[in-house]
């Protein structure tokens, strides 16, 4: 770990050495990660490898709070996480013709958004299946179900009634969501699946970001940065925004679970029953009460307390690892969510050639087209190197 500097002394930690190699943070990130900790209710931060800049704080940031949270800090995409199962099938031969399968995935997990989000958006459901339909109607261990989640939500808040709640639950999403099969080195095939709160989580993170502006300007407060407004616990927006919160966070748990349902749906379809003998859901855009009295605001990190299963993502054309978590405390019992961009998708946009992207996932069945390439390995971190630097956070299990 190495202290980052001009912070007022506040402890805030990165993880950016791996000993015979390092990750140089860009400015911009580090400003953003000062900026935050300059902040009074701030106490503490960690800050991942796989940092980079944000809406209002970073992407790869954790921070402990007194009093007040920043809705951006989570941001808005709430609940986003990974879920990964590990199948019984082994080896690659056992899947068959791999096009024929991903185009058996696509076809019934909805992806992408077309229509600007409107009436025949291929990224939601038109008519919604029932299966869809039973997860949004069922209770569960601790909590009522979706829909009367929903409904309180919209009572607190009329606007988010616009967001396509139902329609988008078990759908993939855009930007860098996923569903993938992946091989271990034991020779068994996994379903990983990257998604969150899809427009609803959205709706949410961006009404509660505005009502922090409107609440500090009421109160007169200075804002270093416009999207880090931020809202005090006292406050009954407040409570207002925990509720909507924890329903972003339960609908993105049941979104990835009906996604993995699907893409193994298209493995049964190959091989009759896949089975499944492990399964690990990591949240990475949160924020969780601590025994402290204290806020703990993860935003693109994992929890990898004592003995926890994380599962960390790579790119399209390199590794991802399933890890048990060391509970650094200095790290606010944190790791990284994924290797990080190296690239913002404009740049990626602009220097990566489908041919280049159609080389660095050769071998690998996916899309090989220009619509692709701001996800094409280069415009991510090294995930070796990234895994490297926190090589105290986590244990790497599986790989």
């Amino acid at each position: 770990m190495v202290p980052i500097e001009g912070v007022n002394g506040k402890p805030v930690l990165g993880w950016f050495d791996a000993g015979d190699r390092r990750i140089e943070p860009e400015e911009s990130a580090l400003e953003q990660i000062r900026t935050t900790a300059a902040l009074p209710f701030v106490e503490r931060m960690a800050v991942m490898p796989d940092v980079h800049v944000g809406r209002g704080s970073t992407i790869g940031t954790v921070l402990e709070t007194r009093g007040a949270v920043i809705p951006a800090a989570v941001g808005v995409d709430i609940g986003c996480g990974v879920l990964a199962w590990r199948t019984r099938v082994e080896g690659v031969e056992a899947l068959g013709d791999l096009g024929a399968l991903r185009r058996e995935i696509e076809r019934l997990v909805p992806h992408g958004r077309t229509n600007d989000g409107g009436p025949g958006d291929r990224g939601a459901w038109h008519d919604v299946p029932a299966r869809v339909r039973s997860r949004w109607d069922a209770t569960s261990v601790g909590r009522p179900p979706l829909y009367m989640l929903h409904e309180a939500l919209c009572d607190a808040a009329p606007e988010l009634r616009k967001a396509n709640a139902l329609r988008h639950l078990g759908t993939l999403g855009t930007g860098n969501h996923f569903a993938e099969l992946d091989l271990d080195e034991e020779n068994r095939v996994w379903i990983l699946v990257h998604s969150g709160s899809r427009g609803i989580g959205a709706a949410i993170g961006n009404h509660y970001a505005r009502k922090a502006k409107a609440l500090r300007a009421a109160a007169g407060d200075e804002l270093p940065s416009p999207d880090l407004a931020w809202i005090e616990t006292a406050e009954e927006a407040c409570r207002d925004y925990s509720d909507a919160h924890d329903f972003a966070v339960a609908f993105g748990e049941v979104n990835r679970g009906l996604i993995a349902d699907g893409v193994r749906d298209a493995l049964d379809a190959v091989l009759g029953e896949a089975g499944v003998d492990l399964t690990v859901d990591c949240r990475h855009n949160y924020v969780e009460r601590t025994s402290r009295g204290t806020y703990v605001t993860r935003k693109g990190a994992v929890k990898a307390d004592v003995g926890a299963t994380v599962v960390i993502p790579g790119s399209m054309g390199t590794r991802s690892y399933a890890c048990e978590g060391l509970g650094v405390a200095e790290a606010l019992e944190s790791c990284s969510h994924g290797a990080g961009r190296a690239m913002s998708r404009t740049e990626a946009r602009k220097r990566i050639s489908a041919a280049a992207h159609a080389e660095a996932t050769l071998g690998v069945e996916c899309r090989k087209d220009e619509g692709l390439v701001d996800e094409s390995p280069g415009a991510y971190k090294d995930i070796v190197l990234v895994m490297d630097c926190q090589r105290d956070l986590v244990r790497i299990v599986h790989s």
